[in-house]
């Protein structure tokens, strides 16, 4: 499993889980920790705008005090709704065609895809992704 922070400019950050492993509130608050220092020097200034589904860790208390603490803007999700999640209808789809056939030996031939895959994306294609996003949230 991979968890992807990114923005209209591009991937911020991403963590891989090892197998068999769930993010709990205390994994996912650290790697909010961990977005804090890899955010983009504009994005820092003016507060990034949060748009994560609604899953237990995503919602969890101490989820929701540490973006309260960050200052972070954290947008609401409906339930169930994956089409309003630009990391699923956008940037996973993508990704889906993008490995579409392939036979992964190891889990690090699997993360080298995903790796290759972040880096054969340009800017326009996360433009692109958060523009759509406005659209079916708005």
């Amino acid at each position: 499993m991979v968890t992807v922070w990114w923005c209209s400019s591009g991937v911020i950050q991403y963590d891989f889980m090892k197998t068999g492993q769930s993010i709990k509130a205390d994994t996912y608050c650290a790697q909010i920790d961990k977005l804090r220092h890899n955010l983009p020097t504009i994005v820092r200034r003016r507060g990034p705008i949060i748009l994560q589904d609604n899953a237990r860790p995503h919602t969890a208390k101490k989820t929701v005090a540490k973006f309260r603490e960050l200052g972070y803007e954290v947008l609401e999700h409906s339930p169930y709704s994956p089409d309003l999640a630009p990391t699923d209808f956008h940037l996973f789809k993508h990704l889906s065609s993008f490995l579409n056939g392939r036979i992964f030996k190891t889990p690090d031939d699997a993360k080298n895809a995903f790796k290759n895959f972040i880096n054969s994306r340009n800017p326009e294609f996360y433009n692109r992704g958060i523009k759509k996003s406005l659209v079916r949230l708005y």
